[in-house]
């Protein structure tokens, strides 16, 4: 993931915020449209809080929305299979 510049750091921690949970991949559903999520860079060792805007389930992505107002498409399974997604319950 590379962004012109990384958005701001909710935490600069080997885990999520103690309310997020890890993603499974049962939880690709349109409901994720809306919730809030951190995502972990592990280039900067840091999880960034973010929105999920819209959800292809059928390519298992994400169009995210970053606190800094910076938008993104990442792909759903990728992050599952290293753990760096984690919902905000």
């Amino acid at each position: 993931r590379k962004l012109a510049a990384a958005p701001a750091p909710t935490s600069k921690a080997a885990k999520p915020n103690p309310d997020a949970r890890l993603m499974r991949m049962e939880d690709i559903t349109q409901d994720l449209k809306g919730k809030e999520a951190e995502l972990f860079w592990p280039d900067d060792d840091t999880w960034y809080r973010c929105e999920m805007t819209s959800i292809n389930t059928r390519n298992k992505t994400a169009k995210v929305l970053y606190t800094t107002g910076e938008t993104e498409e990442l792909s759903l399974v990728e992050l599952l299979q290293d753990n760096h997604i984690a919902l905000i319950v």
